[in-house]
């Protein structure tokens, strides 16, 4: 289970910085793998603004679809599946440990440690390649429908 270290900094009251957070990430309720949320800007443009925690979102589509952006770490152990899913983002992921196995309609890659990945709003699935957990890690940015989509 998740259970990394969060850092986030910002500026205190006489405006110098400082850590804001540093605490542990807690994984989110989802019903597929362990996802845990860093970090959630209040929109595309981003407020440095303020010390609310934005990580208190109830985990839904309309969270991963919303205008802003999501900086995630994704624990999947083998036989978990990520199901097949698309969205309206750019999502940039990086495995930090493990092998991942991406399915797309028509290939798959495999994926290892820092292996880099741009999912330009594809209809793709994650699962473990192999005997050990994987971990990835990826910064989801909102990004113009696709014309032509598939549901």
């Amino acid at each position: 289970m998740l259970t990394n270290r969060r850092v986030v900094t910002g500026h205190n009251e006489e405006g110098a910085s400082c850590v804001v957070f540093d605490s542990t990430m807690d994984a989110l309720p989802l019903p597929y793998p362990p996802v845990a949320l860093a970090w959630v800007t209040d929109g595309l443009v981003a407020s440095n603004e303020g010390s609310d925690d934005t990580c208190t979102a109830v985990p839904s589509i309309e969270l991963w679809n919303a205008h802003n952006a999501k900086f995630i770490l994704m624990e999947m152990q083998p036989g978990d599946e990520h199901p097949t899913h698309q969205t309206d983002t750019v999502d940039f992921a990086v495995v930090l440990s493990g092998h991942v196995r991406l399915t797309l309609d028509t290939e798959e890659v495999i994926l290892g440690p820092g292996d880099l990945m741009v999912d330009r709003g594809a209809r793709h699935a994650w699962n473990v390649h192999g005997n050990e957990p994987a971990v990835m890690v990826a910064v989801i940015v909102p990004a113009h429908p696709r014309s032509g989509k598939d549901a």
